[in-house]
């Protein structure tokens, strides 16, 4: 995708065309893509922001629905929420949502619709108000489940895992199995998404805290060879199945202490690692593992 940005925008240049919106909107979008790889965050954050307003000052040329405006929100909220720019999503969000309320066809209010429900529930897992998320989903249950109306979508799985998340943090366990239940239901059409992977992986973790010994040797074994066709495991996932390995709550403060600085060191590893945020962006994994050192 950055190569193919690349060579439009070199085909751009020589035809001297910046002055036109989709030049310029591609122009954009290769910028925010080096500064993210770059970890240039700020910069690439004033990008968004001027690409969100270049691209409401040419609603005329809008398709219909913005199916492409929904699409670059939906990017730059993934962007954000990868690097850990939780408060920066807000703004962006509410963009969502207005287009939710637009006079467009019902399929693409639909989307936008869950699309801003599940980054506005991300956001508050992000900054950890855990509560609040709670809260949240009470009340977009009221409001009316509009998963049911678009099926499958990926949006639907990521909703399935943040509700299950905000559940886990507040150590509701069988609240956070619930959703989870419904996430593998769905995602057996698309196990692919990494949404259900972090689901998977979230199983894991219930069932290391309620002590379920014998089912989670038999979910970690399913999980690896469920995954093992999908290229190399993440170092997450390594460190997650060490830590249930050698079960720290059952060792001594001096074992945890020393072990602690080592899993540290693995983390900050971790977290230089671009693949690693595929993973990561859904929760906070590497602080549970810390957690369980302490």
């Amino acid at each position: 995708q950055v190569n193919d940005l690349i060579l439009s925008e070199l085909s751009l240049s020589t035809r001297g065309s910046q002055h036109q919106f989709e030049p310029q909107k591609l122009h954009l979008l290769f910028q925010s893509f080096f500064f993210i790889h770059s970890g240039e965050y700020r910069s690439a954050l004033r990008i968004f922001n001027e690409l969100t307003k270049l691209t409401e000052a040419n609603e005329s040329m809008w398709d219909y629905p913005p199916y492409d405006y929904l699409s670059a929100l939906d990017g730059i909220l993934d962007s954000l929420r990868s690097i850990g720019y939780y408060q920066e999503m807000t703004p962006f969000i509410d963009k969502l949502a207005a287009l939710s309320e637009r006079t467009y066809p019902e399929h693409f209010k639909s989307v936008a619709t869950l699309t801003a429900r599940v980054y506005r529930l991300n956001r508050y897992v992000g900054c950890k108000q855990y509560e609040i998320a709670a809260q949240f989903i009470v009340q977009s249950s009221a409001n009316g489940d509009t998963q049911k109306t678009i099926e499958g979508h990926e949006k639907q799985l990521e909703y399935y895992f943040f509700v299950a998340f905000t559940h886990f943090m507040l150590q509701q366990w069988s609240k956070a199995k619930k959703p989870l239940n419904l996430l593998t239901a769905v995602a057996k059409q698309t196990p692919q998404h990494l949404a259900y992977r972090a689901g998977r992986l979230l199983q894991i973790l219930i069932s290391y805290e309620t002590d379920d010994i014998g089912y989670i040797e038999y979910e970690i074994r399913s999980y690896k060879r469920a995954f093992s066709k999908q290229g190399k495991a993440y170092k997450t996932e390594k460190l997650i199945f060490h830590t249930v390995a050698v079960d720290p709550k059952r060792r001594g403060n001096a074992w945890k202490a020393a072990a602690r600085k080592k899993m540290t060191a693995k983390l900050e590893e971790i977290a230089s690692d671009k693949r690693e945020l595929q993973l990561t962006k859904f929760a906070d994994f590497g602080q549970w593992v810390l957690n369980k050192y302490v």
